[in-house]
């Protein structure tokens, strides 16, 4: 891994390399995570902003620096941990407003481009219908709501690139047999995160009525209801989401991560078979003193047998 920091001015610092790292990226979460120490002679000043790259100049990590210390003691050590550009989105409030016939180069100029983003990716249709942004929400929650209501997608920041189009990487990435090698897996079952049925309220704040059931939480025997008092609200979304949780397969791969987050994978593993329909949903990355490895898990992309 190489790492370069960058101070206000727009200086940028060659770091040595880390005596420890570790960097987490998921699909769960908008902003990936990054925190390394490196051993330096003397004191680097603030730093902003920290780029990681991995060894074939891959772009790993592009982000705000969080927190910043330097320990002297038995040597100087600094200490980074820095959060994607997409925090900045996250801790800042989006101004309350009403769009009629919103477009994702409006929401993009007005919530996202202000804080160094360069671009969007997600067309330039303009939509019918209004998008409300109230009170408290961040400028995050704001664009993520106009992608979730009138594209379908869950926005992911790419470096500077505020990515809507969700499309996702290209190919398979295939694990075991003539393939990413991994030392070990675990696959895990959750029956705990099914839901059975999803109510919604009728327009005009009327009755429930059921308007989404799971088949698998039935033919096992689970029972867990959820109700969504927002008329038009998705509930089949939320139970295909509840479904994908349910298995997961997590493996520990030597070296940097051998996958891009969101690629469809695959894992060809002499026990438990051929395990396909699967997606790269998280990753974490570590550097320390036992070597460096990465820690991937994947989960199911469609409703297939696991």
């Amino acid at each position: 891994m190489n790492v370069f920091a960058a101070a206000a001015s727009g200086e940028r610092t060659a770091l040595p390399a880390p005596v420890s790292a570790r960097l987490c990226v998921s699909a769960d979460a908008p902003a990936d995570a990054f925190s390394a120490a490196f051993p330096i002679r003397k004191s680097c000043g603030a730093f902003t902003d920290v780029r990681a790259f991995a060894r074939d100049g891959s772009l790993l990590f592009d982000g705000i620096v969080d927190e910043q210390s330097e320990n002297a003691r038995g040597g100087l050590l600094l200490t980074l941990r820095a959060r994607s550009r997409a925090a900045l989105l996250l801790d800042s409030e989006a101004m309350p407003q009403s769009y009629a016939r919103p477009s994702l180069p409006v929401i993009f100029a007005r919530h996202v481009a202000p804080y160094g983003f360069s671009d969007c990716r997600g067309g330039t249709a303009v939509y019918e219908g209004a998008l409300e942004v109230a009170k408290g929400m961040s400028e995050w929650q704001a664009a993520a709501l106009f992608c979730s209501r009138f594209l379908g997608t869950v926005p992911r920041v790419r470096g500077t690139v505020f990515d809507a189009s969700g499309e996702i990487p290209k190919g398979t990435a295939v694990f075991g047999t003539s393939g990413i090698r991994y030392s070990s897996l675990t696959r895990n079952r959750r029956p705990c995160d099914l839901l059975s049925e999803i109510f919604c309220r009728t327009e005009g704040g009327g009755n429930f009525v059921s308007a989404a059931r799971c088949t698998e939480a039935e033919q096992l025997g689970i029972l867990r209801k959820r109700y969504l008092t927002t008329p038009g609200a998705d509930a089949e979304k939320l139970l295909k989401k509840a479904e994908r949780r349910f298995c997961e397969v997590i493996l520990d791969c030597a070296g940097e991560p051998p996958a891009a987050l969101l690629a469809r994978a695959e894992v060809r593993d002499p026990a438990l078979g051929r395990l396909t329909g699967l997606s790269v949903v998280q990753m974490e990355y570590e550097i320390n003193s036992g070597g460096e490895h990465c820690r991937v898990t994947l989960r199911r992309s469609n409703h297939v047998a696991f």
